[in-house]
């Protein structure tokens, strides 16, 4: 093994904090590993979607490293351990619709490029705590949530349990983005370098739409 090159940050420190962080990683473990997989712990009410289910699936641990340079390159060492919790966000009866319909209004739509959603577990403030991409066309142009489940990773060592989910300060999110191409007279100026960049990035925000709908989580 070679000797370090000075790179301090690249090596995680031994001191107080080091010994706090590694307790906090312990303490979420344990909390992992006292609650029980497959139970609801919180529903959702969307109005296009109606009830939709967070389902705890079980927790997952996974090794963190580190990559520090020395003479000989770059290396990796082990950097304790994540504790995740596995959850599974679904509707109660599948098949709403919502995919279909978003599939028929994409055809009227000359210029589209894709309609896409995501679901995201947020606190109530806004900060968000975990999200998912819908991944359901074969195509990649129309993936709109129908209701199917969708599995999220919650990092344990945020400062909640899985029981406070239901508690009134989380929320569900769905955002769908609607993009199309931009004016392509435009673009061609843009490319020419008749107009500048600011012009293009506006003629790209015209060409995005974006929906949101927000859902607090209850008690199951």
């Amino acid at each position: 093994m070679g000797s370090l090159i000075a790179k301090e940050e690249a090596v995680p420190a031994r001191g107080p904090q080091h010994a706090l962080r590694k307790q906090k990683s312990q303490e979420a473990a344990n909390l992992c590993k006292s609650q029980k997989p497959n139970k609801t712990i919180g529903v959702a009410k969307f109005d296009l979607l109606g009830d939709v289910q967070i389902i705890h699936l079980g927790t997952e641990t996974v090794q963190r490293v580190i990559h520090a340079m020395t003479t000989e390159g770059c290396e990796t060492r082990p950097a304790g351990e994540s504790s995740f919790w596995k959850i599974c966000i679904k509707t109660t009866s599948a098949g709403a619709g919502r995919k279909a319909q978003a599939e028929s209004e994409a055809e009227e739509i000359d210029d589209l490029m894709y309609i896409k959603e995501t679901i995201s577990l947020c606190k109530a403030s806004g900060a968000y705590v975990g999200s998912e991409h819908v991944n359901n066309s074969d195509d990649g142009m129309v993936d709109v949530w129908d209701g199917e489940e969708l599995h999220m990773r919650i990092d344990a060592d945020h400062d909640s349990n899985l029981e406070s989910l239901s508690g009134g300060d989380y929320m569900l999110v769905l955002k769908r983005e609607t993009k199309r191409f931009p004016d392509e007279e435009i673009e061609q100026k843009f490319i020419a370098g008749e107009v500048d960049y600011t012009v293009m990035e506006e003629a790209n925000k015209k060409a995005v739409i974006v929906q949101e709908w927000h859902a607090p989580i209850t008690m199951p």
